[in-house]
């Protein structure tokens, strides 16, 4: 019992850890496993790149990256590549005007597919750096729209998920899988799997020493029968109360606590003026 109460000690004081400590920063973008969707225009696509460092032509590679994620009919056999960029005014920062904000940088890219001259505009929306297999890599997602008239949407990233991380974390640990979180969301999840399993022990155990109880008449048997059955019980309101707060605190933090980094799209298209 002693050993069962030291892991479920030892499950709360690791997610305690990681909820006090800022863990934003070392959790991947959301991109990185599900590419944004533009549901209202197809034309509006996101497009990862992912880049080995050091890469001293990185800005070719991002350029080949988008030109090669762009769908059949765009992209094929290119033969000439070119790229402009542009400062727009006012700044766009998040999807958002800002006055006096620095100005960002809009690629006005030009390339011949086929025989044929096509033009697109791409904006870089988020960026991230880590590590693969011990190698430094970088990662971007541009929004790139073909420049026909159609408009870069306005976005913006966030690390917020409000009341649907909540709801789904009526099962514990799925809340914080959703924002990206896996280390956490399997610690609220196996710490309520503990404490219920801990709930079902030690009743049981209490109601075994209960039956031996009426099973004799030896006085000095039933006091350490009926000691042990008391322990039991203080054990097992023990897992009963930490396994309930696990569970809020696991519907709290899901509610609350940033996750991974996703972009959002606003209805709005973006107005640039060059």
């Amino acid at each position: 019992m002693k050993k069962y109460m030291a892991i479920a000690l030892g499950v709360l004081l690791s997610i305690g850890c990681l909820s006090a400590q800022n863990r934003i920063e070392g959790l991947k973008p959301q991109w990185l496993r599900i590419k944004p969707v533009c549901k209202s225009d197809p034309n509006v696509l996101f497009v990862p790149v992912t880049i080995w460092l050091p890469a001293p032509d990185m800005e070719e590679q991002v350029r080949r990256s988008i030109y090669n994620a762009l769908p059949v009919g765009w992209s094929q056999e290119i033969t000439y590549l070119d790229n402009q960029s542009q400062e727009l005014t006012p700044a766009i920062q998040n999807g958002k005007v800002v006055k006096g904000g620095k100005a960002t940088i809009v690629s006005d890219s030009f390339m011949t597919a086929e025989g044929n001259l096509i033009r697109y505009k791409s904006m870089k929306v988020d960026e991230y750096s880590g590590k693969r297999n011990g190698q430094s890599v970088y990662s971007a997602i541009y929004q790139v729209v073909p420049d026909d008239g159609t408009e870069l949407k306005a976005c913006y990233v966030t690390d917020r998920y409000g009341a649907s991380a909540a709801c789904l974390s009526i099962v514990p640990g799925i809340g914080q899988f959703y924002k990206g979180d896996m280390l956490k969301g399997s610690l609220f999840m196996g710490g309520c799997v503990l404490g219920g399993a801990g709930v079902v022990f030690t009743e049981m155990q209490r109601q075994a020493y209960l039956s031996q109880i009426s099973q004799t008449h030896d006085i000095n048997v039933i006091r350490q029968l009926d000691a042990n059955r008391k322990n039991m019980g203080i054990a097992r309101n023990v897992c009963i109360g930490v396994t309930a707060a696990l569970y809020v605190w696991n519907i709290f933090d899901a509610a609350v606590a940033p996750g991974a980094r996703r972009i959002r799209i606003t209805d709005r298209g973006i107005q640039y003026n060059f």
